[in-house]
C-alpha cells in the first residue's frame, strides 16, 4: 500500500515553482498524459500515481521516489514543504 501522496504532490508543486516548469512540461518530459499530471497536482485524481510514473517525474528533477515522498531538508528543518500559494498559476 502507498503512502498518501499529498508530500509528494507538495514537493513536486514545489519542484515546478523552483525550477520555472509547466505542469505541461513535465509530461511532455515523463510521457503522462497531461490531464494525470494536472488532476494529479490538483488533488482531483481518483487514484494515486502508480510507482512507474512516480519514478518518471522523480527523474526529472534527479530524485527518487523515496525523495518524492521524504524530503530531507524540510524534514531536518522540522516544517514540511510547502507549495506557494500561486502554485495553480505556475501550471
Amino acid at each position: 500500500m502507498w503512502p498518501d501522496q499529498a508530500i509528494a504532490r507538495e514537493n513536486v508543486r514545489r519542484l515546478l515553482f523552483e525550477q520555472a516548469m509547466t505542469a505541461k512540461r513535465l509530461a511532455e518530459q515523463t510521457g503522462i498524459a497531461p490531464s494525470t499530471i494536472y488532476n494529479w497536482l490538483r488533488d482531483s485524481a481518483p487514484e494515486n500515481l502508480g510507482r512507474a510514473s512516480l519514478a518518471k517525474v522523480g527523474e526529472v528533477f534527479g530524485l527518487t521516489v523515496e525523495q518524492l515522498f521524504y524530503n530531507e531538508p524540510h524534514e531536518q528543518a522540522g516544517a514540511p514543504p510547502q507549495a506557494p500559494e500561486d502554485w495553480r498559476e505556475q501550471i
